[in-house]
C-alpha cells in the first residue's frame, strides 16, 4: 500500500503528541532529559528527539520510557492518539489494552468475554425498600442458619 501524504502527516502528529506526553510526565516528576535518559538507558540526544517528535520509538522503547516515568504505555500512546481518531478523546490505558486484546482474540473467546461483560452490566433488581438487593449486607446466622440467639 503506497504511503500517502495524509498517513505521513498522521505519523508526524502521532510522534509529536507522544513526545509531548512523555515530556509532560517527565516534567511532572521534576526530571531533566538527562535523568530520564539515565533511568531508561537511552541517550540524551534520543530522549530529546523523542520529546520533540523528530523520531518515533519501538514498542520496547515506549515501554521503557513509560516504566521509568511510572506511567502506562497507554497514557503516552493515548495522548499521542488524541485527535487522530475523529476528534475523540484518548482512551484510558486499560480500556485501550482491552480493546487491543479483544480485536486479536478468537471469535469464541470474544463471545465468552462479551457474555461476562453483559452479565456484569445487567441492572440489579431493587429490593422492597428501593435499595439494590446486592448492596444489602446479610445478617450473621447461627450454626444452622436459623438466626438463633447466642446463649446468655
Amino acid at each position: 500500500m503506497p504511503e500517502t501524504a495524509a498517513l505521513r502527516e498522521a505519523e508526524r502528529e502521532f510522534r509529536r503528541r507522544f513526545g509531548q506526553a512523555a515530556r509532560a510526565h517527565r516534567l511532572r516528576l521534576g526530571w531533566t532529559q538527562a535523568t530520564l535518559a539515565a533511568k531508561t538507558g537511552l541517550s540524551l540526544k534520543f530522549v530529546s528527539r523523542v520529546e520533540s517528535g523528530a523520531v518515533g520509538t519501538s514498542a520496547w522503547v515506549a515501554w521503557r520510557l513509560a516504566a521509568a516515568l511510572g506511567a502506562e504505555v497507554g497514557a503516552l500512546v493515548g495522548g499521542a492518539g488524541a485527535g487522530l481518531a475523529g476528534g475523540r478523546a484518548p482512551l484510558p490505558g486499560d480500556v485501550a489494552r482491552f480493546i487491543y486484546l479483544m480485536n486479536r482474540a478468537a471469535p469464541e473467546d470474544r463471545r465468552r468475554v462479551y457474555a461476562v461483560v453483559r452479565a456484569l452490566l445487567k441492572p440489579i433488581p431493587a429490593a422492597a425498600g428501593g435499595e439494590p438487593s446486592s448492596f444489602k449486607v446479610p445478617r450473621p446466622r447461627g450454626p444452622r442458619g436459623g438466626g438463633e440467639r447466642a446463649p446468655r
